[in-house]
């Protein structure tokens, strides 16, 4: 499994995946079994993050709480779909997001 891991790193720029807070913006329930956040990676544009899905299982290995601006660093593998329901009028809409799995990280202070 560790030849397909692929690396990342940048600084933490906002608490949660974009694609999940604009659904829940216009009223969808995502189902997330952990944390997603957003992530603008070291010598990218301006305007380009990349969002990431961390299981609940996986803790940072520096013990520092994520949040906002802090760099980050780690590894993932494969890709997580998330789900996400808005009932409306009795008519159910599914959107589905799949993002990238952190499965080793750990961030600055």
């Amino acid at each position: 499994m560790s030849r397909f891991m692929q690396q990342f790193a940048g600084k933490i720029v906002a608490p949660k995946a974009l694609e999940i807070q604009e659904l829940e913006d216009f009223g969808y329930v995502c189902s997330v079994y952990g944390s997603t956040i957003e992530i603008k990676p070291i010598g990218s544009p301006a305007g380009t993050p990349h969002s990431y899905f961390i299981p609940s299982f996986i803790r940072p290995k520096t013990g520092n709480i994520s949040r906002i601006g802090q760099l980050i660093m780690g590894k993932y593998f494969g890709k997580t779909t998330i789900s996400c329901i808005q009932t409306m009028d009795g008519v159910t809409d599914i959107q589905t997001v799949p993002l990238d799995t952190i499965i080793l990280y750990g961030t600055s202070k």
